[in-house]
């Protein structure tokens, strides 16, 4: 058989292939609870919290697995 036929071949059994990838789920475990505390003017605290999920790990602020921020958060201001 020829290389291209043999290309052809395996894209098209590997297109059929059903396969499963683990990746971060779109749909959050986690019910959050979100409030905020006005500290000074045009200052706020923003508080977050949840009760977790079993099975599940969240990170926190500051923390970096992997090299990899766990959480950023950036809010325009809509003053502007």
């Amino acid at each position: 058989m020829s290389k291209k036929i043999l290309t052809g071949f395996f894209l098209l059994i590997a297109s059929l292939v059903n396969t499963k990838l683990i990746a971060q789920d779109t749909v959050s475990k986690y019910q959050w609870n979100v409030s905020s505390k006005k500290i000074a003017d045009k200052k706020y605290e923003l508080i977050f919290s949840t009760q977790g999920h079993a099975g599940w790990q969240l990170y926190a602020p500051n923390q970096e697995p992997g090299g990899v921020k766990a959480v950023e958060m950036i809010i325009k201001d809509s003053s502007i």
